[in-house]
């Protein structure tokens, strides 16, 4: 399950379609994995990453330094959801708590938690969030490891 998250977490980063203007988005996410509702491993995005440029942007907030996280100079943008002001590192903090696994066994848990990487027609952050989850099911199986009971009677 580790090996999960950690997959998780790199396919997110690895294949993210949307533009990184201050990077709270890229280092909010994270993967976490709960085993009986316990929180047991965790994976941010923002380890090895840099910090993200500033805050995020508010709602008709432009942009103020001269670039942007990716490193591409700044051509004007302007915040269009949300009321900004978030930490994108930091974000995990106020979730984890509140998005959790409640099952049995086990559970991966993976979010970003940025406000404005929700549902809409044309959010790339969300596109990118939604393909990581169609992926799981492959990642998931390369991460299993099979073996018959005769490998663990010679042990």
């Amino acid at each position: 399950m580790q090996e999960l998250a950690h997959r998780t977490v790199n396919y997110f980063k690895e294949n993210r379609t949307f533009y990184n203007i201050t990077g709270n988005a890229y280092t909010s996410f994270y993967a976490a994995v709960y085993y009986k509702g316990k929180l047991i491993y965790m994976v941010r995005a923002s380890k090895g990453e840099k910090a993200p440029t500033r805050v995020t942007l508010a709602e008709g907030e432009k942009y103020n330094l001269p670039f942007y996280y990716d490193g591409g100079e700044n051509k004007g943008y302007t915040g269009s959801v949300g009321g900004g002001h978030q930490w994108g590192p930091n974000l995990l903090y106020g979730r984890i708590g509140k998005v959790k696994s409640t099952g049995k066994d086990w559970a991966l848990v993976a979010i970003c938690p940025v406000e404005y990487a929700v549902f809409d027609k044309e959010n790339r952050i969300f596109e990118t969030v939604y393909n990581t989850y169609e992926s799981l099911p492959d990642m998931f199986d390369a991460c299993i490891v099979y073996a018959n009971s005769s490998t663990f009677n010679k042990l």
